[in-house]
């Protein structure tokens, strides 16, 4: 499902996760958590994009997220 050279841009930390192993343990973590879910995956020749929305007990976050940009939304549930 991800590249051998998978990056993962961590909004809780400085630095990105790379590599294939560290997104897919980063994902599962997040998985057994959260409430975890893909809205809208948008895949052209050079940019892609996924609406998300995670969940951990009464909040929620959603985000848009493209190569170099994001725009977030967070609301209490």
């Amino acid at each position: 499902m991800f590249a051998e050279n998978a990056v993962l841009n961590n909004p809780l930390g400085d630095e990105p996760l790379i590599g294939r192993e560290s997104v897919v343990e980063a994902k599962q973590t997040v998985h057994r958590l959260a409430d975890l879910s893909y809205k809208e995956i948008l895949s052209g020749e050079t940019h892609h994009a996924a609406s998300f929305r995670l969940q951990l007990e009464d909040t929620v976050a959603t985000q848009w997220t493209t190569p170099g940009a994001t725009r977030t939304a967070r609301s209490p549930r």
